[in-house]
């Protein structure tokens, strides 16, 4: 029995040290890619070694939208580009992932034409007071960047600093809803660009945004162009500085209007609770009417013969310091007081349209106002600044 143990015990020992050199060859191969993969990095030639510096000064060539934009064709040759390329280098390899990706994720943009690749969102277009079905792929969009950032990728959504997007009324619901909670996560916020281009907007669409952002505070936004339609969304926004309003997005060069709803009525439903404009700077450019300059066309107009009404209505706005129009003629005497008294106001700018090249006799109108103007700003008891400035 002894021999017989013997025997099992000598087979046990050997069969061991066959296995052996197996495993510690297999660990030192193992050891072997490890420091190889640690000593040699990969794409450690060309455009992926670039200093950071570099990285910066491609991307310049590739400017973002400015805020508030009208996302117009000559501004889409000029910005459009921006995501497709940040796009492409972020997931082309890992150093250059670690560079790009943050400055991929600063925005949330979904808007009409917007390039998705080979695809293009498609114009909206309404038949009978009703938005068409190609409505749904602005959905599908906006969705889909708001659970990248949120679901997907946690972390990119301390990166977003500008949302940009448009919601029209494809299960408007769920998707205000999402973008509800969606805000909520990005503390990194400071302006938001929204579109709520609903066909019901005087009925239960309307509602949708009210219930939806209820028991939401974002005090990272600091700066808010909304469409009219929009005015409860700034009851959510305790620290924002800088509000304009937008109008409805040229759909076929016919503007489709807000039911019920103006500049003026934007102003006075958001002044209803103290809080939406406690903390607001400063308001415009706000576009007259009879302005037809392209840049600020996505702003909500007014009539300038109710200047004086709005300069009654910003008193309303204990901080405010800036105010900006932009117009096409002199605003009148009477007008330019009543915003001159607005008390904590303390630059008014006038921004008009410049005039056509040898046009001498409206630029002589406009210089004689200025100077009447600048009498009517330097008084005794206050001294106000007013800048009158040109469109470029």
């Amino acid at each position: 029995m002894n021999a017989a143990e013997l025997v099992i015990s000598n087979t046990t020992t050997d069969r061991k040290t066959k296995k052996r050199p197996r495993i510690e060859h297999e660990l030192e191969l193992e050891a072997a890619r490890s420091t190889l993969s640690h000593s040699r990095p990969v794409n450690a030639q060309g455009l992926p070694c670039l200093a950071d510096e570099l990285y910066l000064e491609i991307m310049s060539y590739f400017p973002a939208y400015p805020m508030p934009t009208t996302h117009s064709y000559e501004d889409m040759k000029k910005y459009g580009y921006r995501r497709l390329v940040l796009d492409a280098l972020s997931q082309t390899c890992q150093s250059l992932r670690r560079v790009f990706l943050r400055y991929r994720w600063q925005r949330i943009e979904v808007y009409p034409q917007m390039r998705l690749g080979s695809f293009r969102l498609p114009g909206i277009q309404y038949k009978n007071g009703k938005a068409t079905a190609n409505t749904r792929y602005y959905a599908e969009e906006l969705v889909k960047q708001l659970e990248t950032v949120t679901v997907r990728e946690p972390a990119l959504a301390e990166l977003v600093n500008v949302m940009d997007i448009f919601v029209s009324d494809y299960s408007v619901k769920n998707v205000v809803k999402e973008l509800a909670r969606c805000i909520a996560l990005m503390p990194s916020l400071h302006t938001v660009q929204i579109h709520f281009d609903f066909s019901n907007t005087t009925g239960i669409n309307r509602d949708i945004i009210t219930t939806a952002f209820e028991s939401y505070t974002y005090p990272q936004i600091q700066t808010a162009y909304l469409s009219v339609n929009a005015h409860s969304f700034l009851e959510h926004c305790p620290n924002v500085k800088v509000v304009n309003a937008l109008r409805p997005l040229d759909v076929e060069n016919q503007h489709w209007s807000y039911p019920g709803f103006s500049m003026g009525n934007f102003w006075e439903m958001a002044l209803r609770s103290g809080r939406s404009c406690s903390a607001v700077t400063t308001i415009g450019p706000i576009r007259t009417a009879a302005t037809a300059y392209s840049y600020y066309s996505c702003l909500a107009d007014i009539d300038e013969s109710d200047l004086t009404a709005y300069a009654r209505l910003f008193e309303m706005i204990e901080n405010l310091q800036n105010v900006a129009f932009l117009v096409d003629k002199p605003p009148s005497f009477s007008s330019m007081r009543a915003l001159r008294d607005i008390p904590s106001l303390q630059t008014l700018r006038i921004i008009f349209c410049r005039p056509r090249r040898g046009d001498h006799e409206r630029l002589q109108e406009i210089k004689e106002w200025k100077m009447r103007m600048a009498e009517l700003f330097i008084t005794p008891s206050q001294c106000k600044m007013l800048s009158v400035t040109f469109t470029n």
